[in-house]
């Protein structure tokens, strides 16, 4: 059994939503390259990385007692990134909420703010 566990924060997007990105997925999909399910689709914001066990409750507790007022992520560039081969969608700009100054001090060992929504990724064998 793993004593860590790979742990990011994440926004989640609805169904309808989710359903819009799955078709961009299909119509910008290379050939070779497999879709994310759609159940898995999100908005990385910080990872975490390889975390001991024992800390997950520690940092579920800190996690719950994030605040942030509303703001709104519109998802407009789409990219490709090499490393790793994926179909992604990005902002153009980042809402305050969601700089990295504040995402910094949601996780003291930030690594980095993603930001992204991983659409597809190239099968390996291709």
């Amino acid at each position: 059994m793993a004593k860590v566990k790979r742990l990011f924060f994440a926004l989640w997007p609805d169904e309808a939503v989710r359903q819009q990105l799955a078709a961009i997925s299909r119509q910008y999909r290379p050939e070779g390259a497999r879709g994310v399910a759609r159940c898995n689709l999100h908005a990385t914001l910080v990872f975490l990385g390889s975390t001991p066990k024992e800390l997950i409750p520690d940092i579920f507790e800190a996690a719950g007692a994030i605040q942030s007022a509303s703001f709104t992520l519109v998802m407009q560039q789409l990219e490709v990134c090499r490393r790793p081969q994926v179909l992604c969608l990005s902002p153009e700009t980042v809402p305050v909420a969601l700089s990295i100054d504040r995402m910094s001090r949601w996780r003291a060992r930030c690594v980095s703010w993603q930001g992204k929504i991983i659409l597809i990724s190239q099968s390996s064998g291709g």
